[in-house]
């Protein structure tokens, strides 16, 4: 307790004071006693803690009012059963109650959330195991209950539970973030190692506790958790789980769960004083909160509003992160030296010129009282934010700069720090001082550092069970920001069919450019990562370009070239056929092209007519079959993910994914050529055996007479209508960039009314009401006016495949992070194997 919970014990004057616990309430089967009880014993206690007006806390029962400024977003309208808020007016006034007639009930509202309380009265429904309870003859401890179902509203969380020593320390739970599948029996297996940690709960050391296993009824802790490190600026987050009146103590962060040993608050209610008291003592640092982050000031959200945006779209985004319910308006501050020169980078693109440098004293805003300079940046209202509470985490916001008065964008996430991974930041800047173009332009990076210059970083990781598959620790994860010049269009949005082979064509020369020039493969190719900028060029004429984004699972061509066996990386639906086949297959240049050709399929199937656009049921049996199903292959003791399996036989049978309506046009050749090149590639790479249909053996000789075969040739001589199969020549097309970067220059070198039979549909995957399809064209399409869960789109962090059951009865969350990227294996990151 005194690593997560620091602070003195609970005077013996006002435990005095704490009312009592009714044992038929707790021990009852309603659940809002329950919380008006806790409420009432917390208030006590937070009343008799003096600390600054800052830090001070009430604890309100929300279990029946959910906030109503969720809706639309991931997991709407989930209540916590009981909140500890801020006094603050600002707060106060957003979730207070009027006309209830509970002088502690409120309102949920996410932004003001300081912790949260999950109460059951089942076992049944408990996200965690405890002591054998009162009314309970079997007690909590069902060892067959695997949590391998995502739990409630299918949460994207995945535990890996691992028990303290002799079973009463914190137990730690980790999700991979890999929303992939049977990821909880790896972790029930896991849960049955020990390791040595501190007990939180208070409790006799000799006693043998429960394993905490996190059960099915997980999901809605999970999701409570994703949603308020979504809504706030939070570096860990407490929670308690209550049932049948013994609790567990959570803490949170991006690397995983730390989860105490049970507190059984029915027989000695000072353990779960004890708990409150030490977190009403704490400041907001210690909650959790970021001492980089605060509110922003009225003139600073004026500065914004008022700012001029370089076109509507900007301008519609700006205006949708501010004055939004729900979503206050901070100010984030970098660190001086986070800022990048711009004198060494070269254009974005040839037509569009780097803008005048500021000098360095127009980049800084001056801290009065501690005499430090910061960046300043504005944010409101997240852009696109990770729908997972653990993992990298990223969330994106168009943020406004203040001492450059102008809109940018601003990513912010928890990175992995290990041997072979660079910060995006220091990538995009060597990418661009090289002369790499179309990828964004970082004006601003860094590790984030608290008041005290320390790098805020996960704790988790440190008690986590080693991984299976490497015997490794996991990494520590650190807070990281990344601000980037230009506002970008997601590729959904793109206007014409012609515009969307322009700008994947623009983001295919950036990565032939970065791997080049630069040596680096990006290795997370998806439609979520190639983006487009509109400009106006010398002459005035509107223009585009396309941006290959996302770098921050990049490797160096020395480090694929040295790692035999390196952990995959990329987007689920648009991984190539062989990485999804084999996890351990090096990453080859020819990977991240086949994802290009991926992307392009899967935005032909959304957004041009084809011959399934009058079939949406069939069209989303299709997309799944294609782009998402999966399965588990069991090997050396451990499960490994894989797929892609429909892909390689549609590649090496030359199938057709996308049959246009309007087939004869540059895109429909585009298309036609792709599929030969991928087809060629995969034929030289793993040529049919001698056994194979096509070779001449005993057992392919003709069942039929010799005699009456000659003698049907004949007949048919004068019309020779034999079908010619066309002669496919195994070649490694996609060993470089030449052929699929010739093939998109052929299709945008005709001739313009080649193009005219071919219109932008609506989007096509909208129709999957419900379905990963439904909740990603909205995530990253109209201003992410809404976002899907992991597989139709985060983090680095992402972003990543669902269990093969969910996959198939096609049911995830609504609104995540969409098209997620898969999280880097530890095996790559952590782990590698050199030849």
């Amino acid at each position: 307790m005194a690593k997560y919970m620091p602070g003195t014990d609970l005077p013996e004057s006002l435990a005095s004071n704490i009312p009592v616990m009714d044992k038929k309430v707790l021990l009852g089967r309603l659940e809002n006693p329950i919380c008006e009880t806790v409420c009432k014993v917390a208030q006590v206690i937070f009343d008799g803690c003096l600390v600054a007006d800052e830090n001070k806390l009430v604890a309100r029962n929300t279990s029946h009012n959910s906030d109503s400024t969720d809706r639309g977003d991931y997991t709407s309208q989930l209540k916590p059963d009981v909140c500890f808020y801020p006094i603050h007016k600002d707060a106060q006034s957003d979730y207070v109650c009027t006309g209830s007639k509970s002088e502690v009930q409120a309102i949920t509202r996410w932004a003001w959330i300081s912790l949260m309380i999950k109460v059951k009265i089942c076992r049944e429904e408990s996200a965690f195991t405890f002591d054998k309870m009162d009314g309970d003859e079997d007690g909590d401890r069902d060892g067959d209950e695997d949590g391998d179902e995502d739990g409630e509203r299918g949460s994207a969380a995945k535990s890996e539970d691992a028990v303290g020593e002799e079973n009463n320390g914190p137990q730690e739970s980790r999700d991979s973030t890999n929303d992939g599948t049977k990821r909880a029996k790896v972790a029930k297996k896991r849960s049955k190692k020990t390791g040595k940690s501190d007990t939180q709960s208070g409790g006799s050391d000799e006693k043998q506790e429960p394993e905490a296993f996190v059960r099915s009824g997980s999901g809605a802790e999970w999701s409570l958790v994703a949603m308020l490190f979504r809504r706030q600026h939070r570096l860990h987050v407490f929670t308690l789980f209550i049932c049948k009146g013994q609790a567990r103590v959570i803490c949170w962060d991006r690397a995983g769960a730390v989860v105490s040993t049970p507190i059984d608050f029915e027989k000695d209610p000072s353990l779960l004083h004890k708990v409150i008291w030490r977190y009403a003592c704490m400041d907001q640092v210690q909650r959790g909160f970021d001492p980089t982050v605060t509110l922003a000031t009225e003139n600073e959200i004026k500065d914004m509003r008022a700012c001029p945006a370089p076109d509507e779209w900007v301008a519609k985004c700006r205006n949708d992160a501010l004055g939004q319910p729900g979503w206050p308006v901070y100010k984030i501050m970098m660190r001086r030296k986070d800022r990048i020169p711009q004198q060494d980078l070269k254009p974005i693109n040839p037509s569009i010129p780097l803008e005048d440098v500021a000098s360095a004293d127009d980049c800084l805003s001056a801290d009065e009282e501690g005499g430090a300079k910061y960046a300043c940046f504005i944010v409101g209202m997240r852009y696109f934010a990770s729908s997972s509470p653990t993992g990298r985490g990223t969330k994106c916001y168009v943020a406004y700069d203040v001492s450059r008065k102008r809109l940018v964008f601003l990513k912010d996430c928890w990175r992995s720090v290990t041997t072979s991974s660079t910060p995006e930041g220091e990538v995009l800047t060597d990418l661009r001082s090289k002369g790499v173009q179309n990828v964004p332009t970082p004006i601003a990076a860094g590790d984030v550092l608290d008041g005290a210059d320390e790098v805020q970083e996960t704790r988790t990781h440190a008690s986590l069970s080693q991984d299976e598959r490497t015997q490794r620790s996991w990494p520590v994860q650190r807070h990281y920001r990344l601000v980037m010049k230009e506002v970008c269009r997601p590729l959904a949005l793109h206007e014409t069919p012609a515009d969307l082979v322009t700008i994947i064509y623009d983001a295919l020369n950036a990565h032939q450019q970065a791997w080049e020039i630069a040596e680096t493969m990006h290795r997370d190719i998806s439609a979520a990562n190639i983006l487009w900028l509109p400009y106006t060029d010398a002459d005035g004429k509107a223009q585009i370009i396309g941006i290959l984004a996302d770098w921050d699972l990049c490797k160096s061509k020395e480090y694929l070239e040295r790692v035999s066996r390196p952990g995959r990386s990329g987007t689920w639906q648009f991984m190539s056929a062989n990485l999804l086949r084999n996890p351990g297959k090096k990453h080859e240049v020819a990977d991240d092209l086949e994802a290009f050709v991926h992307v392009l399929r899967w935005m032909c199937l959304r957004f041009v007519e084809h011959s399934l656009t009058t079939m949406p049921d069939t069209l989303k049996q299709y997309v799944l079959a294609v782009f998402e199903v999966q399965d588990v292959h069991h090997e050396d003791k451990r499960d490994e993910i894989i797929g892609g399996g429909v892909k390689y036989d549609n590649v090496l049978d030359g199938y057709k994914v996308v049959r246009l309506t309007n087939p004869d046009t540059p895109l429909g050749k585009l298309l036609e050529t792709l599929t030969t090149i991928c087809r060629q590639h995969y034929l030289a790479v793993d040529p049919p055996s001698e056994n194979e249909p096509g070779v001449n053996t005993a057992m392919d000789q003709p069942v039929v007479n010799l005699g009456r075969l000659k003698e049907l040739r004949q007949r048919s001589s004068q019309t020779d209508s034999r079908v010619q199969t066309p002669v496919v020549v195994p070649a490694l097309l996609l060993s470089d960039h030449n052929a699929i970067m010739t093939a998109f220059a052929d299709a945008l070198l005709a001739p313009g009314g080649k193009w005219a039979p071919l219109q932008k549909t609506n989007d096509q995957f909208e129709q999957f009401e419900d379905s990963t399809f439904h909740q990603s064209g909205m995530a990253r399409s109209s201003q992410r006016s809404s976002s899907l869960k992991r597989s139709m789109d985060e983090p680095a962090d992402t972003e990543k495949p669902r269990s093969p059951k969910r996959s198939k009865r096609m049911t995830v969350p609504s609104q995540g992070t969409g098209l997620e990227s898969l999280p880097e294996e530890l095996v790559a990151a952590d782990a590698e194997i050199v030849e």
